[in-house]
């Protein structure tokens, strides 16, 4: 009768919701484990940063002090050349040759 068929309906419409829900509830949780894994991409990609950062720091103050030895032992160079003291220019080569090793 009526009351069957709106009792019917109902527990179509329950069924539906409760479908929903359920389907709701998975995305929500599919949400969640994508954005945690993004979370941890994230962490990673901000650390490598730092850590690219810090050799390209590292790296710049290594090649600023290799040009400022090169920069005193090209202005000793220019002083023995000036007063032609070959022994001193080959001493001076020797000592850039031999302090550049390290790096």
């Amino acid at each position: 009768t009526n009351l069957e068929t709106k009792l019917q309906d109902l527990t179509q419409r329950i069924a539906r919701v409760d479908t929903a829900e359920t389907q709701t509830a998975e995305k929500k949780k599919a949400t969640e484990v994508l954005l945690k894994e993004d979370q941890e991409t994230l962490k990673g990609l901000k650390k490598s940063l730092m850590e690219l950062n810090e050799k390209s720091r590292k790296s710049s103050i290594v090649g600023d002090q290799i040009r400022g030895k090169l920069n005193a032992v090209e202005e000793k160079l220019r002083s023995a050349k000036a007063d032609q003291k070959e022994s001193e220019r080959d001493r001076l080569l020797q000592e850039t040759i031999d302090s550049l090793k390290h790096y």
